[in-house]
């Protein structure tokens, strides 16, 4: 009989200052694939200033397979936030190539989101420069966001 093992359901857990190297390294993977304008890691110092209540991992056969940050901002007067009110803004979500579409990004976004709420934060946004935009709005869409501006760009040449 042959066995097939599977790794377990992924551990979704606030990021500790133990995770901010692994977070690099997915940072390092992200900037090599090259899906997302402009996108360079950050340092591990700055990783490490990120980590806290808006940096959550996901966690899998004892190792970090994705991540997601966010940071908290006040409104300057936003068109869909009103100005002077705090707001979540979604930084970064990154999921190794081999456990996408596994649920695992929704379920980092969800446990940022739901800080947010525990916070009494009553607006999150998101901006993507990820170069499949369709599909990763159709992905935040599902996770309940809608659309507020599009930016495009055309190189001449």
């Amino acid at each position: 009989m042959n066995v097939i093992k599977t790794p377990r359901t992924p551990n979704i857990r606030p990021a500790t200052p133990a995770d901010a190297s692994a977070i690099r390294r997915l940072q390092e993977r992200w900037a090599k694939e090259k899906i997302t304008h402009g996108f360079r890691p950050a340092t591990l110092a700055d990783i490490r200033k990120a980590l806290g209540d808006w940096c959550y991992v996901a966690e899998a056969n004892k190792r970090v397979i994705g991540f997601v940050a966010g940071t908290v901002q006040r409104s300057p007067g936003l068109a869909v936030v009103p100005k002077g009110t705090r707001y979540l803004e979604v930084a970064d979500l990154y999921v190794v190539p081999a456990q996408r579409s596994k649920g695992i990004g929704r379920q980092l976004v969800d446990a940022l989101l739901a800080q947010g709420r525990h916070r009494r934060i009553r607006y999150a946004t998101l901006y993507s420069s990820t170069k499949g935009a369709h599909r990763v709005m159709r992905f935040y869409e599902c996770a309940g966001f809608e659309s507020w501006y599009v930016q495009m760009y055309q190189k001449l040449d």
